[in-house]
């Protein structure tokens, strides 16, 4: 019975490692984490990117209006 209980222990250690190991890679690999990533635009870029969008793109789909 002893060794039962040992090797369920072992066992549950070695899975709450790897539970741990895959915890710290999720982190590591997911977006969003601190609305850092490159997924948020920074306020100058948004306003870089509208900027190009109001004045090259928008402006060539309604060129033909007089």
């Amino acid at each position: 019975m002893e060794k039962d209980v040992f090797k369920v222990l072992s066992d549950k250690r070695k899975l709450e490692a790897q539970f741990k190991a895959l915890q710290e890679a999720n982190t590591v690999n997911a977006k969003n984490r601190n609305n850092t990533s490159s997924a948020f635009t920074l306020p100058s870029e948004f306003k870089n990117a509208w900027d190009e969008l109001v004045t090259e793109l928008m402006i060539d789909a309604f060129s033909n209006i007089d």
